[in-house]
Parts: C-alpha cells; structure tokens; sequence
C-alpha cells in the first residue's frame, strides 16, 4: 500500500478454537489483538473482533511519514484448560509500504505581543479555514520594529514590516518524515483580494522558509 494511505482494514475469516475435537469443543477464544512490531512507533494495530464470530477485522493505521516493511503480529488466544499443547497462535504479517511525498507543515502563528492580530481558525492538514487578521496603521506606526533593514524595489524600506515567527514548525514534510528532511521548501505569497500597490512597486510580502518571518513593504 502507499504511504499516503496511513493504513489499511483486512478481514479476518475462518476464526476457530481448531481442531474442534470433542476436548476442545467447548474452548471460547478470549483474548485476540494485535500490534505493530516493526519499526518502533510505526503505528497501532487492532483486531475488531466479537467472541463466537467466525470472522472479525483487523485495523492497521500507520504513523505519519512511515514507508518501508512494516511488521504486524496477530494473536488469538482460547480458554483451553489443557496442560499440554498451546493455547495462544501468533501469526505475523509484513506490509510493503511504497513511498509517497507528504505536503509540507507549518503553522500560522499569532503573537499578540508583536503586533494587533487574530489567531487563526485552521486544521493541521487543511489550511483553506485559516483567517489571520493584521491590522496594520497607514504609515505603518503600529509596526513592530525589523532587527535589520528591509530593502524594497528601490532600497531602504520606507515603511517595513516584518512579522518574526509568523509560521512555525515549518517542515518539508507534514508527518516529520526522516527521508524528506533534505527537501527545500518555498513560501508563494499570493494576495487574492486588495490592492497589490499597497505594496511598494507592487511588491507581495514574503516568507523566509527558513524563519518564518514574513515581511513586506509598504
């Protein structure tokens, strides 16, 4: 299955207390789970399963960023009163997890204590519902102060703003995946309503990917 699928439900069938001898005809199964036992952390495994069923599910949801051969243990275990023998059966399975590029994952922050703002109305995954409200003063007077000068279209910004740490826990993947650590990423600032010559020369603000600041000129 693909990384991105973070999982997957298989169905259980032919559950039995076999063989069913006369000793063991009364044998009720109590106790059936599982889990994930490669690599650690690689998600959670449970069985959905009612006593007396001849079938049941079981659910495997991985983490985030997880690809590779995932290992999981299924085990059933029955009331058998018998000294001899097993009572438990252990079956593991392998799961071929192909690769896929996760969405990159940052935060909108709103610190108050730097500038009038509100915080936003967004999910970790789904950016669409964020509203972030900056209300900014015409000659910028209500900017806070940048730690260095910002150069607009034609030098020294007349009016800059900078808005340390407006995005946090920036990363190139959204599950912190190991193997897409190495990627660059890329802020695009698009404004979709306004005037863009707000802006000096019509000039969009900008994010540092690095930082997180944003920054524009007015």
């Amino acid at each position: 299955l693909f990384e991105s699928s973070r999982g997957v439900s298989i169905p259980l069938t032919g559950i039995l207390t076999e063989p069913m001898t006369e000793d063991e005809a009364a044998d009720n199964i109590t106790s059936f789970y599982a889990y994930v036992a490669s690599p650690p952390g690689g998600g959670v495994a449970t069985v959905a399963y009612t006593p007396g069923n001849d079938s049941g599910v079981l659910d495997v949801a991985l983490t985030g960023g997880v690809n590779g051969d995932v290992v999981v243990h299924v085990v059933a275990v029955d009331d058998s009163q018998t000294p001899r023998g097993s009572n438990v059966n252990n079956q593991s399975m392998v799961m071929h997890v192909l690769p896929t590029n996760d969405m990159p994952g940052f935060w909108f922050e709103c610190d108050t204590s730097i500038m009038d703002c509100s915080a936003p109305a967004c999910n970790e995954t789904d950016k669409s519902g964020c509203a972030i409200a900056v209300t900014l003063w015409e000659d910028c007077g209500n900017c806070p102060l940048p730690p260095v000068p910002v150069m607009g279209m034609g030098g020294p910004c007349p009016y800059p703003l900078v808005v340390p740490g407006f995005l946090t826990r920036i990363d190139p993947s959204l599950f912190y995946a190991p193997d897409e650590a190495g990627q660059s990423l890329t802020f695009v600032v698009t404004m979709v309503s306004g005037d863009l010559l707000l802006f000096e020369n019509g000039t969009a603000p900008r994010v540092d990917p690095v930082t997180g600041s944003l920054s524009a000129c007015l």
